[in-house]
């Protein structure tokens, strides 16, 4: 669901798509450290 959100997204906004994917990538990324902790 999500992902076939982002597409349509991506579609209507690609402006925002960089935006969204940095800050998408950032949260993982936190998450990802904070898991390994």
């Amino acid at each position: 669901m999500e992902m076939i959100r982002l597409k349509n997204s991506v579609g209507l906004y690609p402006r925002w798509y960089k935006i969204v994917k940095n800050r998408f990538i950032t949260v993982m990324m936190t998450n990802n450290i904070k898991l390994g902790k």
